[in-house]
């Protein structure tokens, strides 16, 4: 068995004091068994971040872009070389009004594709290709009404690529039959949240009251 990643990152701020942000990992596995799950994968992700902050509009944006690919050769997956590529970029904006409104509003881009066998366990994928985009966004205010009085709101969306591993797996664990499932579909769904936080001072202790309510689906 052997593993290893590597992280080498760098931050950078020029004369403008904006922030640039570059994070790496490259993670290799090497997983040599006699249970027929041996398997060898590689991971490289790349992450640039830019963060610029206004000061006099009392405002920061941040934006960025991803690239991460894997592959993998596994017993698992038909001892078959597998490949996913995720890249994705994304914004969000910070603003403060008066400073007692402050509102938070981004999306984020992604894309991802698996390249596979043209015909895997008896499925046909058209070109050995599976790939899929979606575009997801998020929003959230915090008001502060008077002293020690906050209101609050959110609402996001949420999103999930299948990995290869819960589309592909194919073994025998513990007496039970993992099956792959070619057409497994990726998970989405939404977040929201509305809620108000008081302060109080009672008899020299301090503290707060918060009630939320929350809606997913």
């Amino acid at each position: 068995n052997i593993r290893y990643f590597i992280d080498p990152f760098l931050t950078y701020y020029d004369k403008y004091d904006n922030s640039h942000r570059l994070n790496m990992r490259y993670h290799y596995v090497n997983n040599d068994n006699n249970m027929n799950q041996s398997n060898v994968s590689s991971n490289l992700y790349t992450e640039y971040q830019f963060q610029r902050e206004f000061h006099e509009q009392d405002l920061v944006t941040t934006s960025g872009i991803v690239w991460n690919r894997n592959s993998t050769d596994s017993e698992l997956f038909s001892d078959t070389l597998i490949t996913a590529l995720n890249v994705a970029s994304y914004f969000q904006a910070d603003k403060k009004f008066y400073d007692r409104l402050n509102i938070s509003a981004g999306f984020r881009y992604e894309y991802n594709n698996q390249r596979v066998p043209e015909e895997f366990m008896g499925e046909i994928i058209p070109n050995g290709k599976i790939s899929e985009s979606n575009l997801i966004a998020r929003f959230g205010a915090n008001l502060q009404v008077s002293e020690g009085t906050f209101l609050r709101g959110s609402w996001g969306q949420g999103y999930r690529y299948p990995t290869i591993t819960e589309r592909l797996i194919s073994t025998d664990f513990n007496g039970s039959t993992i099956f792959p499932n070619i057409n497994l579909e990726s998970e989405k769904g939404w977040s929201s949240e509305l809620a108000i936080k008081q302060g109080f001072s009672i008899i020299g202790l301090n503290g707060y009251l918060d009630i939320a309510a929350f809606w997913s689906e």
